[in-house]
């Protein structure tokens, strides 16, 4: 009996000890040394973050009109030349917004006329205080273009007189221009009958018969115009030299200029307008770097900015550094002295 007892306890003890190997065994660990963690070197060094890009925003005006397309074309010229600076492009109701988004912080750049450009930082009117804004470049010129039908029967500003005309938004500086001619032209707005819209809309308006006359603006060719004259029989409104007169009495800014014959479908003569400077500004708290290499990339591939759109057609070095409506930008000038490009001081 009791080596029967001992047997079992012997038989015992063998498997508790059999089952306890079994159990260390399985806790070891693995020799697979794809399973093992790569020991990392005390003090190696990562890969840097890759630097994020500077985001600015750059207010145009209407979609239809040259500031659009041209800010469009400055933004990928940024992107494939200096990828730290990325600019995002807005439209707007044009530069009398564009400067009080300066203003306001709301935007980096902007596009003006140079006749709002110079009311802006003078606080003239429609501004009422003065606003600190900075030129970074000019681009081209810009003409006012007053269009009609040619079966309308309108020929001079006089015929003007009782008609519905879109003078572009309320306040803009498109608007203001036009009112400023209109006046010279002794035309007011109670002698006609004003419809405050942009240029896209004014286009759809004549389609439905709702006006006789609309006033654009923006580098010829004017995609708004080119739309309008793919569509109907139009003509341009030629502004007298005596108008023009009276209109730089008052504004300097403004000057007279000539729109080619053949510039738009089924216009064969030389049209005679008001025009004055399209200028890029900026915010003056805006990096001197930053404004220097946007000048710097533009210049540097003018070539290629200027295919972006035929207002370009005329842009270079000189353009670019000519007359300022503002105080020029700490960053523009470092790079006109850089390249030995002559400039303009900007005059009270």
């Amino acid at each position: 009996m009791f080596r029967k007892n001992w047997v079992m306890l012997l038989v015992i003890t063998i498997t508790v000890l059999a089952l306890t190997l079994t159990a260390c065994q399985s806790n070891k660990p693995s020799d697979n040394k794809g399973s093992v963690p790569a020991k990392q070197e005390t003090g190696s060094k990562q890969p840097a973050a890759p630097k994020k890009a500077t985001q600015l925003i750059v207010a145009t005006a209407d979609i239809q009109g040259s500031y659009y397309p041209v800010g469009n074309g400055m933004a990928e010229l940024m992107t494939k030349y200096e990828p730290s600076i990325n600019l995002s492009v807005q439209t707007t109701a044009g530069g009398v917004e564009n400067a009080r988004l300066i203003n306001s912080k709301s935007a980096d750049l902007a596009f003006f006329p140079s006749d709002t450009l110079h009311q802006a930082v003078k606080g003239l009117k429609p501004f009422d205080k003065k606003i600190k804004i900075n030129q970074v470049m000019a681009v081209f010129e810009t003409p006012l273009q007053f269009a009609v039908l040619k079966d309308s029967g309108i020929k001079t500003f006089a015929d003007l007189k009782g008609k519905r005309c879109a003078v572009n938004a309320k306040g803009s500086s498109i608007e203001v221009r036009a009112r400023l001619t209109l006046e010279a032209a002794g035309i007011t707005y109670d002698d006609i009958k004003p419809f405050y819209v942009p240029s896209s809309q004014a286009i759809e308006m004549f389609s439905n018969n709702q006006i006789d006359m609309a006033v654009f603006s923006g580098a010829v060719p004017n995609a708004a115009v080119m739309d309008l004259a793919s569509k109907y029989n139009i003509d341009l409104l030629s502004v007298p030299d005596d108008v023009i007169a009276k209109i730089a009495e008052k504004d300097p800014t403004l000057f007279k200029q000539i729109i080619p014959a053949n510039t738009y479908k089924g216009i064969d003569k030389n049209v005679a307008t008001v025009g004055n400077t399209t200028i890029i500004g900026c915010a003056p708290d805006l990096a001197e770097d930053i404004v220097y290499r946007i000048v710097k990339t533009i210049l540097t591939h003018k070539d290629e900015f200027k295919a972006f759109h035929g207002a370009l057609k005329g842009f270079n070095e000189n353009v670019a550094a000519s007359k300022p409506f503002a105080p020029w930008h700490p960053g523009a000038v470092k790079y006109f002295k850089e390249a030995g490009i002559k400039y303009e001081e900007y005059r009270q």
